[in-house]
């Protein structure tokens, strides 16, 4: 192997330089997978119709998984997934003018101007589903939101403006998120 000065011939250390190659990559892919997410984190590893699922969390929506035909597939799935970022979801607010909730064809900025019309004493009774309604009533110059239950009971008072604009009153009101 080599010759009389202890050098080795170009052959002989192309083979190990390829040797030594070969062992540097084996360990640095058994470094990656130690240090991967899947293998820190342990995702539950179970089976989901025709795939392997590694879920990391509670469920699919609140936690990570990853999919795949073999668990292999599964765990790398799951790294990907682990890095990727959350999709900004862009709140759409509603639009006051066009928006009908209410069963009569009443537009929130109806309700809107209702409400900033209201006296001492003044009620105005919203019916927006067959579970019930909401009462908004004025009392002591403060307006106030109750829940009617659709079979009798008593009133549960929701909110009021000293906490809340109009704005906000309407959409507990009709459930707007």
């Amino acid at each position: 192997m080599c010759n009389d000065n202890g050098v080795l011939n170009d052959r002989e250390s192309g083979w190990l330089a390829g040797q030594i190659q070969q062992r540097v990559d084996e360990h640095y892919q058994e470094l990656s997978l130690m240090a991967s997410p899947a293998y820190t984190l342990r995702p539950a590893l179970t089976v989901d119709g025709n795939q392997w699922c590694a879920l990391y969390g509670e469920d699919l929506q609140s936690g990570v998984c990853g999919f795949g035909d073999s668990p292999a597939d599964a765990y790398e799935d799951f790294n990907r997934e682990w890095y990727k970022k959350l999709k900004k979801v862009e709140k759409k607010k509603p639009n006051w003018s066009e928006m009908r909730k209410d069963c009569n064809g009443v537009t929130m900025g109806e309700y809107m101007d209702m409400l900033l019309k209201m006296q001492e004493g003044d009620e105005l009774e919203v019916n927006y589903s067959e579970d019930g309604g909401c009462i908004f009533r004025m009392e002591s110059g403060i307006l106030k939101l109750y829940e009617i239950p659709q079979y009798g009971g008593d009133e549960v008072l929701l909110a009021t403006s000293q906490n809340n604009s109009l704005r906000s009153l309407l959409e507990i009101a009709f459930d707007i998120k």
